[in-house]
């Protein structure tokens, strides 16, 4: 079964989760360091939902990883936060996170930390998951590098020193895939989902659960419970690589400067957006609050026109002859 299409962009990765209070799962987009919001507007497995907004967070990225959008509640206040990797140029990776005011909006972004410190991850680190691994009702950061790491949280922070988990594993995915209350890793190996069933600290013999085309460096893996059956999904991230038609000269300079001068029209409202979730909300001022939602109306609006040209563009390069694409798979249990 389809999900919605995601748009075409190196890795695109996607998050599903409630979280702006209103009970349906929304959708979080991952493009190469940059995210998108569709909000959802119906439940079941005919999921719907509304236009793309933008999200006023930008991280760095790195051959090895794209952001790769993940909601859970890190701050334990009660709504889902935005958990990525950021990676700058030449520097260790960071595990960050973005506070969710309750409403869908996130706020700057931040560092996981130890001691005070930014918690430092390998460079080559292409997966983490924030999860009360040991069951000591602390969050944990499970990473997955040249091999599978746990850094044990204990309230002020994640230790520095890791603990081994598993060995080389691509993509991991932490998730309770039976049912027991304990995570599970399903990881891509060559081009199979495998799944290591976890037992007391320990993993059964690996599991081929499907073989997928894009192999292990170009997919990624979410999971959620789509179809409302109470059982978890995988929601599959694949990259197609097609032929690029060749445009005539003043063709491609035309969209390149329609890409240049949306591009930069929409930098600005993300700037804008970024300034207003920094900004502390006016709480108990309603004329106020009126007033930052309208603004936010307004951005959202705003940002309507170049997100439409820049998508308008990459129909047009993407016909018959194709360029890179992506494409959404599920797979239902």
């Amino acid at each position: 079964m389809p999900l919605p299409e995601a748009g075409g962009a190196f890795r695109t990765t996607i998050a599903l989760g409630e979280i702006d209070g209103d009970g349906i799962e929304d959708l979080v987009i991952g493009r190469h360091g940059t995210f998108a919001l569709r909000r959802g507007i119906a439940r079941g497995p005919q999921r719907q939902f509304a236009a793309e907004q933008p999200v006023a967070v930008t991280i760095e990225c790195s051959c090895e990883n794209v952001g790769q959008p993940q909601l859970v509640d890190v701050d334990r206040d009660g709504d889902l936060d935005l958990l990525t990797l950021d990676t700058p140029m030449s520097l260790r990776a960071r595990a960050v996170w973005c506070a969710n005011d309750g409403k869908g909006a996130f706020a700057a972004a931040q560092a996981l930390s130890t001691a005070g410190q930014a918690l430092a991850l390998t460079s080559r680190t292409n997966s983490i998951h924030l999860v009360d691994w040991n069951g000591d009702g602390q969050l944990d950061l499970l990473v997955s590098a040249l091999e599978v790491v746990v850094h044990l949280g204990n309230g002020r922070g994640f230790a520095a020193t890791s603990l081994p988990v598993s060995g080389r594993a691509h993509a991991v995915l932490a998730a309770d895939w039976n049912g027991d209350r304990g995570f599970d890793l399903l990881a891509f190996e060559g081009d199979a989902i495998v799944l290591r069933t976890r037992t007391n600290d320990r993993f059964d013999a690996p599991q081929r659960l499907a073989t997928v085309r894009a192999g292990d460096g170009e997919t990624r893996l979410a999971a959620a419970d789509w179809d409302g059956d109470g059982k978890l999904d995988l929601l599959l991230s694949e990259t197609i690589r097609q032929q690029q038609p060749v445009l005539a000269p003043d063709v491609a300079a035309d969209y390149q400067e329609r890409q240049r001068v949306a591009e930069r029209e929409l930098a600005v409202v993300i700037a804008e957006f970024k300034e207003l979730n920094a900004s502390r909300p006016p709480i108990g001022d309603a004329a106020a609050m009126a007033k930052r939602a309208q603004r936010r109306e307004q951005l959202e609006a705003r940002a309507k026109g170049p997100q439409a040209t820049l998508e308008d563009l990459r129909v047009k390069r993407s016909q018959p002859g194709t360029v890179l694409s992506s494409t959404r798979a599920l797979l239902r249990r």
